[in-house]
C-alpha cells in the first residue's frame, strides 16, 4: 500500500510540476484615443490611441490603447487609480515621457 502511494505522490509531483515564474510586465499608462477640437484651426480631429503614444513617445510594451468602446469593455476590471492616463490635448503640446524622441 505504501508503495502506491509513493508511486502516485511521485506521479503527482512530475505532472504537477511548479512551473518557473514568469516576469511580468507592468504596463504603466493608459492612452485613451480620440476627438479634440483643434485650437489652431478649430476643426475636429481624432487622435487614434496609437498616435498619441507616438507623441508622448511610449513604447507599445508600456500602455494600454482604449480607442472605442469595446477597448474599454476589455478595461472595465482593472484599476485604473494604477495607471498614468493619457488624452489628446486641444493644444497639442505633448510632453516627452519615453526619454529620447524616436517615432515607432
Amino acid at each position: 500500500m505504501k508503495k502506491i502511494f509513493n508511486l502516485i505522490l511521485l506521479f503527482f509531483k512530475k505532472f504537477f510540476k511548479r512551473k518557473k515564474k514568469i516576469e511580468v510586465i507592468k504596463k504603466k499608462y493608459l492612452i485613451f484615443g480620440g476627438y479634440i477640437h483643434s485650437k489652431n484651426d478649430g476643426d475636429l480631429h481624432f487622435i487614434s490611441g496609437d498616435r498619441l503614444r507616438q507623441l508622448y513617445n511610449i513604447n507599445k510594451e508600456d500602455c494600454i490603447i482604449v480607442n472605442n468602446e469595446e477597448d474599454k469593455m476589455k478595461i472595465k476590471g482593472i484599476k485604473r487609480y494604477e495607471f498614468i492616463e493619457l488624452y489628446p490635448k486641444f493644444d497639442g503640446k505633448y510632453e516627452n515621457l519615453g526619454g529620447k524622441r524616436k517615432w515607432n
